[in-house]
């Protein structure tokens, strides 16, 4: 199963399975708007940020227990420096939200209840048709939207990258030249 981590949806699972960022993003904007001058205010978002991630957490990895397979993530070291290099404020509000704290709960259970986590590079996922492999930057619409300039194929754009993070995932398991592998690569004939 590939996870796609985000900001409207902190994960979008390769099964069609969201989950919703709303009360997050509700808790983050909260705590951006007080600066942190509460400390009290900030031990408790902190404490629900940590519980819904926890809740997160335990249902990805009971889903992949129920559908006996392993999990796909996306290696999204230094990511934070990256939404801060580009210093607009929305991305630094966004740069707090805890990527790492859910990653690392996710690693946590998955190893508790036997499930291997592969770590994979995502750079390309979000404008990679997970149909026939076409990459192009035109591909990706809007935030939510993803439709494919060469064979038409439309989907959910974090539930396309979750999918195109599950396929780079089992490519690494597949040997070289095999159909599903090139077309994780993206060098596949569309169709």
């Amino acid at each position: 199963i590939g996870i796609d981590l985000g900001i409207r949806h902190p994960a979008v699972l390769s099964n069609n399975k969201f989950f919703s960022g709303k009360k997050l993003r509700h808790i983050r904007f909260q705590q951006f708007k007080k600066r942190f001058k509460q400390k009290k205010l900030k031990n408790k978002e902190h404490r629900q940020i940590t519980h819904i991630n926890h809740q997160i957490s335990k249902q990805i990895v009971n889903i992949a227990l129920k559908e006996k397979t392993n999990l796909a993530l996306e290696n999204l070291t230094g990511i934070r420096e990256r939404l801060l290099k580009q210093k607009n404020t929305s991305l630094t509000f966004l740069s707090h939200w805890a990527y790492k704290q859910l990653i690392d709960f996710i690693v946590y259970k998955a190893s508790l209840a036997g499930i291997k986590v592969d770590f994979v590079d995502p750079s390309g996922t979000s404008i990679t048709c997970s149909k026939c492999g076409y990459k192009d930057e035109k591909n990706r619409i809007n935030q939510s939207t993803f439709r494919c300039k060469s064979c038409g194929f439309e989907l959910n754009a974090d539930l396309n990258a979750s999918r195109n993070i599950a396929l780079l995932s089992m490519r690494k398991s597949i040997p070289t030249g095999h159909a599903l592998s090139e077309r994780a690569e993206g060098t596949a004939p569309c169709g």
